[in-house]
């Protein structure tokens, strides 16, 4: 979607003669190719930009756990946990960012998924060098941060086209991947290249010595009038020291751990993640266009599992694979299939391996985990003013099926809002 030139702050009448650019439907309704949050692959716009996100749902399901949510063969922790049935705040964020002619930029967000209290997600600051040539955006950021390595990883609910996360999120990255560290990035023509280096806070690493995760990602994402694609990938590196799940402790808050069991199992050792996303997004008519999103995760983990009076050690192989097509039309509707599946296999040796298999969630029935959803979105309100406003009120139906450590079926219907504002700074 291209947005037209910011309005000034009020200290005089703001100029008014622009208009907004014909919206494509798929930039304005369905959006999954670009990332999820604006510390990804395009540049920050000069001047200060405020958005938010609001997505609620009552769901039929599923039933609630007395335990932790586990899929069976994955070490699991982080965030990854089951939507609750009833009725429940699923997404509420409010984003600014801002950037100077400098260079400086600088943004924050507040935010609360899924029922839990309300943090500050996101607060960062560094520098992005004027554009020129084939440079589109070159920016260097430091802060706490969501991971721009993959375009789904971080999408919040009211963007997504489902309520709830992946299965991948789940198992691979806790649900969600938030963390503090440096994030390096350039567009270079049609190329996203960047490079990320975290502190470890969140799932699969731990923090301090001896943890942390680091990544690399490439893609390339060129785009004719009827068409835009997407294909890249990344590298992911993490080391966990001492990991435990930390769903099992108290006062869990974006990767803060505190220990309430001394027998709780823990992992020690490390993680090594390669990624392939590949997309297009393409007009079948003047009022209907099409899209296809795919993801495969190949992992592999090598440490030790042990408890206060076992110990063995792990070698596991994990793959997963997500495709989500969709149709989207009349500039205010889309319907979206979600398939995802995971092949989990793990060896364990040593004299603890057959009494720390089932305490670590890793035993396996032989059955892969998969999910499968539609989504059917309808947007009522899409209002877009002379200025740089916009904003966007809609509903969501949807239904899930998930065989993942429980096996259910589950519908939610759903209320979608996001707005942004834009303006200029002196």
């Amino acid at each position: 979607m291209k947005h037209p030139m910011k309005r000034s702050l009020p200290t005089q009448p703001a100029r008014r003669t622009l208009t907004y650019s014909t919206l494509t439907l798929s930039a304005f309704i369905y959006s999954s190719l670009a990332p999820a949050h604006t510390t990804g692959s395009h540049a920050i716009s000069e001047g200060l930009t405020l958005s938010a996100g609001l997505a609620t749902t009552v769901r039929s399901g599923p039933d609630p756990l007395d335990t932790p949510w586990q899929i069976p063969g994955k070490l699991m922790g982080g965030e990854a946990n089951l939507p609750e049935s009833g009725f429940t705040l699923d997404d509420a964020h409010l984003e600014a960012t801002f950037r100077h002619r400098s260079g400086v930029v600088a943004g924050a967000e507040l935010s609360s998924h899924h029922d839990s209290s309300v943090t500050f997600e996101q607060a960062w600051a560094g520098f992005q060098a004027p554009e020129g040539g084939m440079l589109r955006s070159a920016s260097l950021m430091a802060g706490q941060m969501n991971a721009a390595f993959s375009p789904e990883i971080n999408l919040h609910a009211s963007r997504s086209a489902f309520s709830t996360p992946r299965l991948m999120d789940s198992s691979f990255y806790g649900g969600h991947f938030n963390d503090t560290g440096v994030k390096g990035q350039m567009v270079l023509s049609d190329w996203q290249l960047g490079a990320e280096l975290w502190q470890g806070d969140t799932f699969p690493a731990t923090p301090g010595q001896g943890g942390g995760s680091q990544d690399v990602f490439a893609y390339w994402r060129p785009s004719t009038s009827s068409a835009q694609w997407v294909i890249g990938g990344w590298l992911l590196h993490s080391r966990a020291d001492q990991r435990i799940d930390e769903r099992l402790t108290s006062g869990h808050s974006h990767g803060t751990v505190s220990v309430t069991t001394a027998d709780t199992v823990r992992y020690d050792g490390g993680e090594q993640h390669l990624g392939v996303h590949a997309g297009v997004t393409f007009d079948i008519s003047a009022t209907v266009s099409a899209q296809f999103v795919a993801e495969w995760i190949e992992a592999h983990a090598k440490g030790t599992l042990k408890d206060t009076t076992h110990l063995a050690e792990l070698e596991g192989d994990y793959r997963g694979y997500w495709i989500q097509p969709s149709l989207i039309w009349s500039g205010n509707q889309s319907l979206v299939f979600r398939y995802e599946r995971l092949i989990l296999k793990n060896r364990l040796s040593g004299a603890g391996a057959t009494a720390l298999v089932d305490p670590a969630g890793l035993g396996n029935p032989g059955e892969d985990p998969e999910s499968m959803g539609i989504s059917y979105r309808f947007y009522p309100i899409l209002s877009q003013s002379d200025s740089a406003f916009w904003h966007q009120l809609g509903i969501r139906l949807e239904w899930t099926r998930v065989d993942a450590g429980i096996e259910d079926d589950y519908v939610g219907i759903g209320l979608l809002f996001r707005a942004q504002d834009s303006f200029a700074v002196n």
